[in-house]
């Protein structure tokens, strides 16, 4: 094996030098980019979709319950799963005392 990479080693100039060579790393690169791009735009749609989610919870929570917002805004902080703050955001507007909205919020990160 270590002479099939000495080998390697003492024609890489040349093999790197190819059109073959350079069309490969082209496309590779190309396709990284690619890949990158849509893997970054996928994260940051999900991190939006969170951020409206907290913003919908403490808005509705500032708007029936004032006296939770602050205890709203550092639990809705600690999730990172749409689909718990959605459902915290129904119970919140379900519920009809200030009681019921704090346990509701000490309970979304339970979930």
């Amino acid at each position: 094996m270590q002479w099939l990479k000495e080998r390697f080693a003492s024609v890489q100039e040349i093999f790197e030098e190819s059109w073959a060579y350079r069309e490969m790393v082209e496309k590779g690169i190309t396709q990284g980019i690619t890949i990158g791009r849509e893997e970054g735009l996928k994260e940051g749609e999900e991190k939006g979709h969170l951020e409206e989610a907290r913003h919908g919870l403490i808005e509705v929570v500032s708007e029936r319950f004032p006296a939770l917002v602050s205890f709203a805004e550092q639990q809705a902080s600690l999730v990172n799963d749409l689909a718990t703050l959605r459902g915290a955001l129904k119970a919140l507007l379900n519920a009809s005392t200030e009681e019921q909205a704090r346990q509701v919020l000490a309970q979304i990160i339970q979930k």
